[in-house]
Formats: C-alpha cells, structure tokens, sequence
C-alpha cells in the first residue's frame, strides 16, 4: 500500500463518519420536521455513499461495500411496500444480511490498510467489529425464521432482544471505529 491509498481510505471513512453522524442527526431532526429528518437520511446516505466511492479508489472491499449500500436502499424500499408476511420477512433478512455486507466489506477493508499501515489495534477492532455484527445478523435472521413457528415464536423474542442489545453496542462501537481509522489513515 501507498501513501495515497491510506488518504483516500482516510477521506472516505471521514465522509462516512460524518454521514453516519448526519443519519444519527435524522432521529432528533424527524421531531422538529418531518421534511427535515428525511434530508438528514438523504445526505447522510450521500456522504457515506461518496466516502465509500472516494475509499473504492484505495481497496476494492469498499467498492463491494458501495454496491451492498445501494442494495440496501432497494431493499430499504421494498421493505416499506412490504412491510408484513412471509414477502416482508424475506426483504427484512436480506436487509440484515446486506447490511452485515457492507460493514464487513468496510471492515476487512479498512483493516488491511490499517494493518499494512502498522496500527494493530484498529485493525483488530476491525475485525471485533465484523464479527460482533455478523453473531448479531446471524441471531435477528435465525429469530425472524423462528418467528413464523407457532408457539415457537415466543421463544425468538429473548434472544433477538439480546441481539439488538449487542448490535446497538457494536454499533456504537463502528463509528468509534471509523473515527479512529479515518484518524490512523490520514496521520
């Protein structure tokens, strides 16, 4: 790796960052105006698309991570126009599995770097984070099949309760993630 991938990985994982903030930012903006929360999706979705186009440059796991971006868009709004039944469990699970995608692409991606660059830690907090999310994806789709089970479906809410617990945690733990490695790779 060069010098130039490390600051185009960089500049891409700050835009995602931030887009990620800006997308978080939906939630409060979505009390005040309803118009106002859905710019805040629309250009917090931009920016992670362009950081990820911008770090596509540096690895091709983020451009595989841009692709399952826009797919989960689609699957963002099929999952509005079927929203129950059997239709809707399905577009819910390839969601999560798509989701799981694209933070595992950005994962492996921004840990190799960071790794050829000599940060360790960060690249092990990669790693941690991929694995943490794709327990949790693995759990929620396991829940959600259950789920349509007779009687069993009391069963899945504990664990995918559980699940949503650890996944808001890695989460958290992603964007703690990106600021650091977006730090690592432009120092």
């Amino acid at each position: 790796m060069n010098y130039s991938d490390y600051e185009l990985a960089g500049g891409g994982l700050k835009l995602m960052f931030w887009g990620e903030i800006v997308t978080i930012a939906a939630v409060p903006a979505a009390v005040l105006s309803a118009i106002l929360g859905v710019i805040c999706v629309l250009a917090g979705g931009i920016m992670c698309l362009v950081g990820l186009a911008k770090a596509g440059a540096a690895h091709q796991n983020f451009r595989s991570a841009m692709v399952m971006t826009v797919a989960g868009m689609v699957l963002s709004v099929l999952g509005n126009m079927f929203s129950r039944g059997f239709l809707g469990g399905i577009v819910t699970i390839a969601a999560s599995v798509v989701s799981f995608l694209v933070t595992y692409y950005v994962c492996t991606a921004s840990g190799m770097l960071l790794e050829s660059k000599g940060d360790l830690a960060q690249a092990d907090r990669a790693a941690l984070i991929w694995k943490l999310f794709g327990g949790c994806t693995a759990v929620s789709v396991l829940c959600i099949l259950v789920g349509w089970i007779p009687l069993l479906n009391l069963l899945a809410a504990v664990p995918a309760v559980i699940a949503g617990v650890v996944s808001l945690v890695a989460s958290v733990l992603y964007l703690i993630f990106l600021y650091r490695a977006y730090q690592s790779l432009l120092a």
